[in-house]
């Protein structure tokens, strides 16, 4: 399954904050979980970024994905995922900034 396909099964909320496109995923209904050295992290939100936040050897990507995870001692743990390519989908949501 892709992480579109596994987001449409839990209850989300999206919303543009002009910097970011923001997915938060909410309550009961996250089954999303990443474990990492022996600790489950639920899947809190995802997020855009236009333009992306970080560089690869001083090139800036089209768009920056972050996945927030969660786990309940209160950690985070982020995985950042550059994006090249086009999609007009996300590309017409990105243009009402």
């Amino acid at each position: 399954a892709t992480l579109g396909d596994e987001l449409s099964a839990v209850a989300t909320t999206l919303q543009n904050h002009r910097h970011a496109i923001q997915v938060t995923v909410k309550g009961e209904t996250n089954n999303q979980v990443l474990s990492y050295d022996g600790v489950d992290f639920k899947l809190l939100q995802v997020h855009f970024h236009a333009g992306s936040e970080h560089t690869i050897d001083g090139d800036q990507k089209p768009l920056e994905t972050h996945f927030l995870h969660w786990s309940d001692p209160g950690s985070l743990l982020v995985r950042g995922l550059m994006l090249v390519g086009a999609n007009p989908t996300l590309e017409k949501f990105l243009a009402r900034r």
